[in-house]
């Protein structure tokens, strides 16, 4: 089962919070899933893009991005379901 944080759910838009499941779901592709994983978000050269921490696949770039410029999104595996959250709510 796949949840969010009120948080998430206020200060990401929606578009956002597609990528980075759809970018999660892209580097566990016949892996065994982590027990959480943490996300950038930033901008290079006045493009905005996401990482994911193990850097596989590389890079992708997004289509927005949230108020603030720069920020970490983590998604927490505990088993039972997966939990995005900023690092602070852990």
């Amino acid at each position: 089962m796949r949840v969010m944080t009120q948080s998430i759910k206020n200060k990401l838009p929606k578009s956002l919070i597609e990528d980075i499941w759809d970018f999660y779901d892209e580097g566990y592709i016949n892996v065994e899933l982590d027990d959480y994983q943490y996300f950038k978000i930033y901008d290079e050269n006045g493009a905005n893009k996401l990482k994911m921490w193990q850097e596989f696949p590389d890079v992708m770039k997004i289509k927005s991005i949230p108020q603030f410029e720069e920020g970490e999104v983590w998604i927490i595996n505990d088993g039972t379901s997966e939990t995005m959250m900023f690092p602070e709510e852990y």
